[in-house]
């Protein structure tokens, strides 16, 4: 028989899973409601606005005030925040303020365009985002730490964050870039899934697409197959599929691999790429190989992509 704190982590844990979905499908939603282009400008801009906050909170905590270098990182970043109130009545919850501030007043367009509870869902699940709360953690959790202790400004801050090791093998910085090396051969594998389903022969122009893409992947690209190698779809398809899971090795250990497979998970161009690539598979007829598009068309399709039903429920709803 289970215990009755056995049975109530794992109903919480039941409970924080179904909120935890729930969120991902509206982010999903409001994703689709807006093109990549600008919806990565809002994302790629979060985190430093993360790391700013968790900074402020990290300063405070170990000098229990607010400091001269704090309030000059604030006026040059966000002049128009009011650092010098706040910081005067209750200053512990400055880094609490600048972020609903930052939401309320950066990214306001994202709220009245509708799409700011996804941008808040991917934006904190940003590589550098969880860097820069794993330091503040490790602050509040060990705050002898001489490395944390000595840090004064923001940029110095950041690079602490951003070089710690995953699993001691490599950093944020190295994960992040390993990342989008993955979710790039996932959009790959999503262009051409229903051409090599169909199980015909690939043009030569889609080969040599195919080829330039997964050459761009190191350290396998010497797996690629030259001129005179069997291009059969069954070929292909086990290509990509060696690229994607060679793109995840470092070390020994799965500590890496599955850090990035859950950063993938939740990462917004590869939720995009996920909904389209359906969309794509159900509507491209298989034999249609002259009219097949070349990646760089499909991606800059897949990055237009706008799902206008999406948009209607979601102004029915703040209506």
């Amino acid at each position: 028989m289970r215990s009755p704190t056995a049975a109530a982590h794992q109903s919480f844990s039941t409970v924080e899973r179904n909120v935890q979905a729930c969120g991902c499908r509206q982010a999903r939603e409001q994703l689709i409601q807006v093109p990549w282009k600008r919806f990565r400008a809002a994302y790629e801009t979060y985190p430093e606005w993360q790391g700013l906050s968790l900074w402020i909170r990290t300063a405070f905590t170990s000098r229990r005030r607010v400091l001269p270098e704090l309030l000059r990182a604030l006026r040059k970043r966000c002049p128009e925040f009011p650092a010098t109130g706040a910081s005067t009545a209750e200053p512990n919850l400055l880094g609490f303020r600048l972020i609903e501030w930052v939401h309320s007043t950066v990214f306001r367009y994202a709220k009245r365009e509708g799409w700011l509870d996804a941008l808040t869902f991917y934006g904190v699940r940003h590589v550098r985002s969880e860097a820069y709360w794993a330091l503040w953690d490790l602050y509040e959790n060990e705050p002898s730490k001489a490395a944390i202790r000595g840090v004064t400004t923001f940029e110095k801050w950041k690079q602490l964050a951003l070089a710690a090791k995953i699993g001691n093998t490599l950093s944020y910085s190295e994960a992040e870039r390993a990342l989008e090396n993955y979710i790039d051969l996932e959009a790959t594998a999503q262009w051409v899934q229903p051409l090599l389903a169909s199980g015909t022969k690939l043009p030569q122009r889609i080969v040599h697409d195919l080829k330039s893409k997964l050459r761009d992947s190191n350290p396998w690209a010497r797996r690629v197959p030259g001129v005179t190698a069997r291009r059969t779809p069954e070929n292909w398809s086990s290509l990509i599929r060696v690229a994607k899971n060679d793109s995840l090795r470092f070390g020994t250990a799965n500590t890496c691999r599955d850090a990035l497979l859950k950063w993938a998970r939740f990462h917004p161009r590869h939720a995009r790429l996920t909904i389209y690539g359906k969309l794509w598979s159900c509507e491209q007829p298989e034999k249609r190989t002259g009219q097949y598009p070349s990646f760089r068309h499909w991606q800059f399709d897949a990055e237009h992509y706008v799902d206008e039903r999406a948009d209607d429920v979601s102004s029915d709803r703040h209506e």
